[in-house]
């Protein structure tokens, strides 16, 4: 056990959803007829980062909360300000207002 961190609050930041145009939204390497990279909207998108992080958390008993970011995102893909990039770059004052909010909450809950 590391002392220096005892005192520590911590949290999961969810990650956010990919919208490629594929099934899941998800990178998968290769351009597919030249419409990859049209950022679009996703009906089933791949949350496995999330899934497994919230397993892990609850599996090791962790006390960490959990800003959730990725559900709120996932119909807004027309965020993304960058043709070549479906995964980062949310650029709108709703977005950094979410994740705030998100992070005032969880640390306020460990209180």
């Amino acid at each position: 056990r590391n002392e220096s961190y005892v005192n520590w609050d911590m949290l999961w930041r969810e990650t956010e959803p990919n919208h490629y145009n594929t099934d899941d939204g998800t990178w998968e390497g290769e351009e597919l007829d030249g419409h990859k990279f049209d950022c679009k909207a996703v009906e089933n998108p791949n949350n496995w980062r999330n899934e497994m992080a919230a397993i892990y958390i609850r599996d090791e008993d962790l006390k960490i909360p959990i800003v959730p970011l990725f559900e709120p995102i996932v119909p807004v893909w027309w965020w993304h300000v960058f043709r070549f990039d479906c995964t980062h770059y949310c650029y709108t004052p709703w977005r950094f207002q979410l994740s705030w909010d998100g992070i005032i909450r969880a640390l306020q809950s460990l209180q």
